[in-house]
């Protein structure tokens, strides 16, 4: 539609322009008499009314949504690197900072579990690791939400983003989050008898959960580069 428009526009301008005579287009040579000539005008005048009023605001509106959107996607990247101090037991400011060497060293230290994750305060209780890590990837889940809600990137690049939504890193932490290490209550029913209450504890293999959080780095890192140079581009585009 918005090319038809433009076409119009064009024709009407060479139309109404008075325009020298070429050969073989005598039908662009306009008679100011005619009901064309008044067309072409009033074509002319719409178009621009129309480029003032629907395509600039449009593209303003467009461009403070990519704005928008790219705020969000710095946001995400600070998140992420906080994942990674706390995994790493160390603040961390880029990418070129993280070794999977020195994160698989601090993680047989600690138990993610009970470990304090030393940056992450909330409520004035210091989170552990794991309490810090699902904490953030809430933060970065509501993030990705708020983006593909409010449409401020364009569809083709939400694959970015749900590739970190269902990194294994996140995938990991929510299903630990149901299956938590530690005494639980269980309720032994017998026939005829009251309900009565027995203590359990669950246990976790910490070998393998580190194991599981290592393996993930790698990944958590190819998507925070994707998303760091998708921020850079859109970024380049608005200015």
């Amino acid at each position: 539609m918005e090319f038809i428009l433009f076409a119009l526009f064009v024709v009407s301008i060479i139309y109404c322009c008075d325009m020298p005579v070429i050969k073989g287009a005598e039908v662009f040579v306009n008679n100011h008499d005619s009901m064309l000539y008044g067309i072409g005008l009033s074509i002319i005048a719409s178009y621009i009314f129309y480029v003032f009023q629907v395509i600039i605001p449009r593209f303003l509106h467009f461009r403070q949504k990519r704005e928008i959107g790219c705020i969000k996607l710095y946001e995400i990247e600070k998140i992420m690197i906080k994942n990674l101090s706390i995994l790493q037991g160390e603040i961390i400011y880029s990418e070129v900072d993280v070794s999977k060497e020195e994160i698989k060293n601090y993680l047989e230290k600690i138990n993610v579990f009970y470990e304090t994750s030393k940056y992450e305060i909330q409520n004035h209780k210091e989170l552990s690791v794991f309490e810090a890590i699902v904490y953030n990837n809430n933060k970065i889940v509501l993030l990705i939400d708020e983006i593909f809600s409010r449409e401020y990137l364009e569809n083709k690049y939400e694959k970015n983003l749900l590739k970190l939504r269902e990194s294994k890193i996140h995938l990991a932490f929510e299903r630990w989050k149901e299956n938590l290490p530690g005494e639980y209550e269980r309720y032994k029913y017998e026939k005829g008898s009251k309900k009565e209450t027995q203590i359990g504890y669950n246990w976790v293999n910490m070998e393998a959960v580190n194991e599981e959080i290592i393996s993930s780095i790698d990944d958590y890192l190819n998507i925070y580069t994707q998303i760091k140079q998708l921020r850079k581009k859109l970024y380049q585009k608005i200015i």
